[in-house]
């Protein structure tokens, strides 16, 4: 359920901003994390490359925010403005011409031993 629900929070902030993700088969985005993210981050942005490849049958890079662009448009997971809402499920997703921003209140999850 929590995966159906991350790519519909992508559909509707594709939809409404019109960026390409993949278009005629090929990557026109890539995935920016922070050079040295957190855990979550990671994990988020590996889960965001494998929907969309099943989905579309291509798989976007992961690359770091400061990396040259592969594609036009790029996809910025951990990034963006802190959110000021005291719930830990917060989330946000921004638009913006040629990049989408998906930020929540990311916190490190410790390692299970």
């Amino acid at each position: 359920m929590k995966h159906i629900f991350s790519v519909l929070i992508l559909s509707a902030a594709l939809t409404a901003g019109a960026v390409d993700i993949v278009k005629n088969g090929k990557a026109a985005a890539d995935i920016a994390i922070p050079e040295k993210p957190i855990t979550v981050v990671k994990f988020a942005a590996e889960e965001l490359q494998k929907h969309i490849k099943l989905m579309t049958g291509v798989q976007l890079a992961i690359t770091s925010k400061d990396s040259p662009r592969k594609n036009a448009n790029r996809i910025h997971v951990g990034y963006g403005q802190p959110m000021t809402l005291d719930t830990r499920h917060a989330w946000r997703v921004k638009v913006e011409k040629s990049d989408i921003y998906l930020c929540g209140n990311d916190e490190e999850i410790p390692e299970r031993s």
